[in-house]
């Protein structure tokens, strides 16, 4: 069996309460060690081709393998955030959940990727609500966006995805009178999930796209920016977003 060293820097992923919330790098030595046995471990079970739950106690050989009865999977307690106010005419019905989106911001001081979570949702319109991303799950916050949506009326029926997001809503239905039921697969919703991702997606690689472009341009010559095509030219000069220095230089 292959034995692992990790000497360089690499990317892991934190879990919390079940969701992906950020990555990190700059792994310190007992994190490197702890990473590397992992690997170690998962390529020892396939070698073999253990399944299920077993215990792995090192030895000089690789591992000793012993039964493994896992503990109890503890659910996770959301909260639910306050809310108090005066009843509101109700219509209609609603359709929504929260949902982490897996691009991630990053903080170059820290270092660190964290994934936004936001409220998507629709009515029976099919009119789109979203919530402000937020960099870290603040249910209080997203529950004040929620109810400023809904100003002028509520629905009659709110329908969640989730432990989290009936969690979201618990106290804000009950004060309100409004019904409150589960679905764990919405398909619609599911759908606003992926286009609001993919939209965030192609926003980002646009910026990376012009991000380039510009450092490309910066890095030419007059003589050598002349003999560039002319619709590229004609973009640096005409578009807003193009640095001064740059429409000029063109």
């Amino acid at each position: 069996m292959k034995m692992l060293e990790i000497t360089h820097l690499v990317w892991y992923t934190i879990f919390n309460v079940l969701f992906l919330t950020k990555n990190t790098f700059n792994l310190n030595y007992d994190e490197q060690a702890y990473l590397a046995e992992g690997l170690r471990a998962a390529m020892f079970l396939a070698d073999n081709k253990i399944k299920g739950f077993v215990h792995l106690t090192s030895c000089k050989d690789g591992y000793t393998v012993s039964e493994f009865i896992p503990p109890q999977e503890k659910q996770p307690d959301y909260p639910s955030p306050f809310f108090k106010g005066k009843k509101i005419p109700k219509k209609g019905y609603f359709t929504c959940g929260v949902y982490y989106i897996p691009t991630p911001i990053y903080y170059e001081e820290e270092q660190i990727g964290r994934f936004p979570c936001v409220l998507l949702g629709f009515d029976e319109k099919d009119q789109l609500m979203t919530t402000a991303p937020q960099i870290k799950y603040n249910p209080q916050e997203m529950l004040k966006d929620f109810t400023n949506y809904f100003n002028k009326y509520c629905p009659k029926v709110i329908t969640v995805r989730d432990d989290r997001t009936e969690a979201l809503l618990k106290n804000y239905c009950e004060c309100m009178d409004i019904a409150i039921m589960r679905s764990d697969f919405i398909p619609h919703l599911e759908e606003i999930y992926n286009d609001f991702c993919s939209h965030l997606d192609a926003r980002s690689n646009d910026e990376l796209i012009d991000e380039r472009l510009i450092e490309l341009v910066e890095s030419l010559s007059a003589e050598e920016l002349s003999t560039a095509p002319l619709p590229l030219l004609e973009i640096l000069v005409s578009d807003p977003e193009v640095p001064d220095h740059i429409r000029k230089k063109a």
